[in-house]
């Protein structure tokens, strides 16, 4: 079996091939980890939903980790330990006749810097960002759409959410984006204090705008 290696912040072509079988996989993907928190991104080129499939044997299909629409793109995230080995395939449910196109990549996840004067434009559905106070003081992170003509305008279908370590897999604080100072999330900080934030935007809400 063709195995192609997932080199942090690459992206290669593949396709899953008409099969005699009501399951079709493509070719198997491999990311040699390191211990980090890894975004997969999964780009379907075709006009039929997919599977994103994982295992750490090779010799294994595993279990389906993130599913993808129909000429969508879907990522999702996976904590691993040093040396271990993320076996993936793209799986295609049902009969078809033509080959079906993607892109897949893989990427160690490293937020971005956040400031009072300099916000971080968001290109995907998981942004992370993280903000050091330089004053102590309440601040209020929320979203914003940059482009609209009534100037920075807040907008919903965005979720936040505070860890303690990109490494953590369970979140110390939510909240949801919103066009006031009501929504967002609200934190008192000390000086110098650092807050990391995971923005996640939810599919079911218009465009993905810049944030502020």
């Amino acid at each position: 079996e063709t195995v192609t290696e997932l080199v942090d912040g690459s992206e290669v072509s593949g396709s899953v091939e008409p099969g005699t079988d009501y399951y079709s996989y493509s070719q198997c993907y491999v990311i040699n980890a390191e211990e980090a928190r890894y975004a997969v991104t999964v780009t379907n080129k075709s006009s039929k939903s997919v599977d994103l499939y994982c295992s750490n044997d090779i010799n294994q299909n595993g279990s389906s980790i993130g599913y993808v629409n129909a000429n969508a793109v879907s990522t999702v995230e996976r904590i691993t330990s040093a040396d271990e080995k993320l076996y993936l395939r793209i799986r295609v449910s049902g009969n078809f006749s033509d080959p079906l196109e993607f892109t897949i990549k893989a990427e160690k996840v490293a937020p971005a810097e956040l400031t009072v004067d300099e916000g971080v434009a968001l290109n995907s559905k998981s942004q992370w960002v993280s903000f050091t106070a330089e004053e102590a003081g309440q601040y209020n992170f929320n979203v914003y759409d940059t482009s609209s003509e009534s100037g920075d305008t807040g907008v919903s279908g965005f979720e936040l959410y505070e860890y303690k370590d990109i490494m953590e897999t369970s979140y110390l604080k939510w909240a949801s984006s919103g066009s006031s100072l009501s929504y967002g999330m609200t934190r008192v900080m000390d000086q110098n204090e650092t807050i990391l934030i995971q923005v996640q935007y939810s599919s079911g809400y218009g465009v993905l705008p810049e944030s502020r």
